[in-house]
């Protein structure tokens, strides 16, 4: 499971295990690195916690 904050606030929780999930993500990432945002990751209760 996946969890997606922005600003402090929950914005989604998916499942990784699917391809598009994953692609999903990944574009996510790279559009938020391009407009010069930082992306924090920890892991916490079997989940894995994006922070924009």
């Amino acid at each position: 499971m996946i969890e997606i904050w922005i600003n402090g606030r929950l914005l989604c929780e998916i499942e990784e295990n699917n391809d598009t999930n994953r692609e999903a993500i990944e574009d996510l990432e790279r559009i938020v690195r391009k407009a010069g945002y930082a992306i924090q990751e920890k892991q916490e209760d079997n989940k894995i916690i994006k922070m924009i």
